[in-house]
C-alpha cells in the first residue's frame, strides 16, 4: 500500500514540475512575442492611440503562443526544453549505413522542398522552402554520434506549431525504417 502511495506521489511531483516548467515557458514566450506583437500593432492603428495598441499587442501575442500550446501539448514525447521551441534535435548512434542513409534523403529523397546548401564529409545542410522563416536541417557526424537539427534561418525565437518538429520525426522514421528488399 505504501508503495503505490509512493509511486502516486512521485509521478503527481513529476507532472506537477511538467506543468509548472511549461508554464513558465509560456510566460517567457508571451514577455518575448509582447514588443513584436506592440510593433504590429504601432503599425497597423499607427502611433496615435498607445491604449488600443497595446490592447491589441496583448491580445495578438497571446493567441499566437496558445494556438502554439495546443499544438505542443499533443505530442506526449516532447522535451520541456522543446516546449514552444522552433529548433528541434535528435540523435542517433554512429553508424556508417545511418550516415550513408541520411546522405542520400538528403540528397535524393526529401518529400518536400528543400536545397542541399553545404556537404562535407561530416557535415550535410539543407534548407527547406516551406514557408517565409526557412528552417534548415543539419546533419552533423561525429565519432560516436549523429545529430540531426532544425531550427529557423530568421527569427528563430517564434514557435511554429510544431512544424519543425514533425518534419523532424518524420526523417526519423524515414531513417529508421528499413529498405525495402523488393525494390
Amino acid at each position: 500500500m505504501h508503495a503505490l502511495r509512493d509511486t502516486l506521489l512521485t509521478v503527481s511531483v513529476r507532472c506537477h514540475n511538467k506543468m509548472q516548467n511549461k508554464a513558465v515557458k509560456v510566460l517567457r514566450k508571451l514577455v518575448v512575442m509582447l514588443p513584436i506583437a506592440l510593433l504590429f500593432s504601432f503599425i497597423f492603428t499607427g502611433l496615435t492611440s498607445y491604449g488600443t495598441a497595446l490592447f491589441f499587442a496583448i491580445i495578438l501575442s497571446v493567441l499566437l503562443i496558445f494556438v502554439n500550446v495546443f499544438d505542443y501539448d499533443r505530442y506526449d514525447e516532447l522535451k520541456i526544453a522543446d516546449y514552444l521551441e522552433s529548433k528541434h534535435e535528435i540523435t542517433f548512434n554512429f553508424d556508417p549505413t545511418v550516415w550513408a542513409k541520411i546522405r542520400n534523403i538528403f540528397s535524393n529523397q526529401l518529400d518536400f522542398h528543400a536545397k542541399l546548401t553545404d556537404d562535407h564529409e561530416d557535415f550535410i545542410k539543407v534548407s527547406l522552402h516551406s514557408n517565409l522563416l526557412k528552417p534548415e536541417i543539419t546533419a552533423t557526424r561525429a565519432a560516436d554520434k549523429i545529430r540531426l537539427r532544425i531550427e529557423y534561418r530568421y527569427l528563430k525565437f517564434i514557435p511554429d506549431n510544431t512544424r519543425n518538429y514533425r518534419t523532424l520525426k518524420r526523417l526519423e522514421k524515414k531513417i529508421k525504417t528499413p529498405p525495402d528488399i523488393h525494390s
